[in-house]
């Protein structure tokens, strides 16, 4: 789909005038160098979802981006250590609402 907000608007509307209602976008949590960029892209996509949107206010889904986790018959993560570490997840909020505070 186009990332510019009229371009995107035309092509909803070629689709039975289907509406967004949200958007998906990975961040590596557990790297802290990932965050800045995660931040970048988040806005960036809020923005144009926000744009387009023409019933409700939408959802942005922000989630982990790491590699995968191998997974055992029952579908279960054979470990914890892969995941991310306590705290990294309030670590990027915080980063983002300090980026937020700057803007203002």
């Amino acid at each position: 789909m186009p990332t510019d907000p009229e371009a995107l608007n035309a092509e909803l509307a070629k689709r039975n005038h289907l509406v967004m209602l949200g958007a998906f976008v990975p961040v590596a949590l557990k790297n802290p160098a990932t965050h800045a960029d995660g931040v970048a892209k988040a806005v960036k996509t809020a923005r144009l979802i926000a744009a387009v949107a023409t019933t409700q206010a939408p959802y942005l889904v922000l989630a982990d981006d790491n590699e995968p986790i191998p997974r055992g018959p029952s579908g279960r993560a054979h470990s914890r250590e892969r995941g991310i570490e306590q705290g990294r997840m309030e670590d990027f909020c915080r980063r983002r609402r300090q980026d937020r505070a700057r803007r203002l």
